[in-house]
């Protein structure tokens, strides 16, 4: 008896109360191929325990109990497109399209950010008196959603769905040579004849200039309208801890990462349902090629 006794005591005494972090994820884009990479993070964040947020344009179809979607949207969107924009369809790559890319995601990403900070699911978020241990936040056209960091006061991890920006490159300090290392803009190979090294220069310089002096102060002034005037993204965004990037080397090229910046570009990828069993019974199966040489 004393020995049982003796076992209950030992046994009650590993026992203790677990808290999982609760994170916040925000997902702004309403592009599929931009959002939707992310959602098998956030599944797998849920199942390994911890209480995630998601805020944007699309959910899990099946989400774990601890997962929970805050809609992005709004009743009436802002049709209106920005000056000199055009659809991807027209795109044809010229110097002018190149050169005003970075113009135009910012035009975007202006749009995005006034249209979600007005959806009714992330102004009850704001006003609520929420705390979140971590937040993950996607780095694109626009920072103004890193003033969620402030508001939570919670540590950034960032999100990146292509090929770093030369801005977002700065920010990690992720090396950015012009000799080798293409602009994402200009359709470069690693192997720059030197007129192109001293464009990929030019408007690498341009974009970092154009991101710290227009992108920046344009996305503080729409989170002051619900923060106050005390929003600077400068400090938060320099002070995320890592930026996971969806890209593979086998398809981007490869080129060097600093330790904070993190390829997960097969994270995406789930477990491959097997082909069904094929039956046994013999079965004559006919080819028809048709092949025409062409003169």
């Amino acid at each position: 008896m004393r020995m049982l006794l003796l076992r209950l005591i030992l046994a009650t005494s590993y026992l203790s109360a677990v808290h999982s972090y609760k994170l916040l994820v925000v997902l702004p884009s309403r592009s599929p191929s931009h959002s939707k990479l992310f959602l098998p993070l956030t599944q797998a964040l849920a199942e390994k325990g911890y209480q995630v947020t998601v805020a944007g344009h699309f959910s899990l179809k099946n989400p774990p109990p601890n997962y929970s979607s805050l809609s992005l949207d709004i009743r009436k969107r802002n049709t209106q497109k920005p000056p000199f924009s055009s659809d991807l369809k027209d795109y044809q790559g010229t110097a002018i399209e190149r050169w005003s890319a970075t113009y135009l995601l910012h035009q975007m990403g202006q749009i995005t950010c006034q249209e979600d900070f007005a959806s009714p699911g992330l102004k009850n978020l704001i006003n609520k008196n929420e705390t979140f241990d971590l937040i993950l936040v996607q780095y694109f056209s626009s920072d103004c959603f890193l003033s969620l960091a402030k508001k939570f006061k919670a540590p950034v991890i960032g999100l990146s769905v292509c090929i770093l920006f030369e801005w977002i490159s700065a920010v990690f300090a992720n090396p950015t040579h012009p000799g080798y290392i293409p602009n994402i803009h200009l359709q470069h190979s690693d192997r720059i004849p030197f007129l192109r090294r001293v464009e990929n220069l030019i408007l690498g310089l341009v974009q970092q200039l154009y991101y710290s002096y227009v992108m920046t102060r344009e996305g503080e002034d729409v989170a002051r309208e619900y923060f106050g005037e005390e929003v600077s993204f400068r400090g938060i965004s320099r002070g995320a801890s890592l930026l996971l990037g969806v890209t593979h080397f086998t398809i981007n090229l490869p080129r060097p990462l600093v330790p904070a910046v993190v390829d997960i570009g097969t994270m995406h990828i789930t477990e491959v349902n097997r082909l069904p069993a094929v039956s046994t019974i013999p079965v004559m199966i006919f080819f028809y090629s048709l092949m025409i040489d062409k003169v």
